[in-house]
């Protein structure tokens, strides 16, 4: 309060009060790139579901599935295919057959009873982000597991942490007089 109506120009502010300053705009950009990027090269992500497909990807992972012509697709390729005219399931191409391709999920022993015909595929997966599907999760199905409660509790102490340090903001400065601090 003694400094009020001094120019601004007296202080000196810490780089990392600088830096957050920009940091909403930096997130915002990345994920307008990501987003013009997913577009550009017809990439839908998927959020995995189910344990299926662990160790290679986990329950809250989001998988990038790239749209393919079921014929690209190669014995060991993970792929994405609509099972039972409405679920999407991401497995991993076990056998191709004439009538279509054979999946087994990783942590399955067997491969799954059924065939997958080749208008059912999706795409293939050529990329993951990992536990930022959890984010979908909560909101869909709520808190029903002990993950789910684990990732609500932690999305929910970063947003308070970023409102309180909005109320709670102390600049630290240096005050300058004649190009010397006190």
């Amino acid at each position: 309060r003694k400094l009020r109506g001094v120019s601004k120009d007296l202080f000196e502010f810490s780089k990392l009060s600088k830096l957050k300053r920009y940091i909403p705009e930096v997130i915002s950009l990345v994920l307008v790139i990501m987003v013009l990027l997913t577009l550009h090269f017809k990439i839908i992500p998927l959020v995995i579901i189910s344990g299926s497909m662990r160790p290679t990807y986990d329950v809250g992972d989001i998988v990038l599935v790239t749209l393919h012509t079921p014929y690209d697709v190669k014995v060991g390729d993970v792929i994405a295919f609509i099972f039972g005219g409405k679920e999407v399931v991401v497995h991993r191409v076990y056998q191709i057959t004439e009538e279509g391709f054979r999946t087994k999920g990783d942590a399955y022993i067997n491969p799954d009873p059924f065939v997958v015909r080749r208008e059912s595929v999706v795409g293939k997966v050529v990329g993951y982000i990992p536990k930022l599907g959890w984010i979908t999760i909560v909101f869909r199905e709520g808190l029903k597991s002990y993950e789910g409660v684990i990732a609500f509790t932690l999305i929910a102490l970063l947003i308070i942490v970023g409102i309180s340090t909005k109320f709670i903001r102390r600049r630290r400065f240096k005050f300058k007089r004649n190009g010397t601090y006190w």
